[in-house]
């Protein structure tokens, strides 16, 4: 269920508060680190898992290293 959120300046940071509901069902505690993943639609918070962390580690090297090969893929799949 959508959730509205205020964003607040603290010491110059950004932050935000998450509502009770919200931090039960996903079962989150003070101080616990979470994955903030930037997506199309807006952003998603997940849980913090140090797998997915180098999973993503390797995906980002793999784009990097294969930029080119991708733009092409792109492009002939587009047509």
């Amino acid at each position: 269920m959508p959730h509205e959120i205020t964003l607040n300046i603290v010491n110059g940071d950004l932050r935000l508060t998450l509502p009770e509901d919200v931090v039960d069902h996903m079962r989150l505690e003070d101080g616990q680190r979470v994955h903030l993943i930037e997506t199309s639609q807006g952003v998603l918070l997940v849980p913090y898992d140090a797998d997915f962390d180098d999973a993503m580690q390797i995906y980002e090297d793999g784009v990097s290293t294969y930029k080119d090969a991708l733009c092409t893929l792109a492009d002939t799949r587009s047509t």
